[in-house]
């Protein structure tokens, strides 16, 4: 983690290791906080959303203020992406995509 002074704000660089760290705690603080409030488990609020979400109320009121920025490293965004949404497509079933490709 590297932190400079940009433009009189204090800036953390996080690299690529810390980056999927830091997504891991804000997913689990996301099932944290599903599990402690009742109505985010009722209209069924995935824990990933609440943290990322979170995490990105937070960061982004500290840059608005000029307190803290932020700076991840997007090198794995990519790969980490296109791994998930194969996975998604790897879940639809062959009589799903007939039907939507009749529609």
């Amino acid at each position: 983690m590297e932190t400079t002074v940009v433009n009189g704000m204090l800036t953390v660089k996080v690299n690529m290791l810390q980056t999927v760290a830091l997504a891991v705690i804000v997913y689990f603080f996301g099932v944290f906080v599903r599990a402690k409030v009742p109505v985010l488990r009722r209209f069924s609020i995935p824990a990933p959303v609440i943290g990322g979400l979170t995490f990105a109320f937070l960061t982004t009121t500290l840059r608005m203020q000029g307190i803290l920025a932020v700076d991840l490293d997007g090198t794995l965004q990519t790969v980490l992406m296109i791994m998930f949404f194969t996975t998604i497509g790897m879940g639809a079933s062959l009589i799903l995509l007939k039907k939507a490709v009749s529609l």
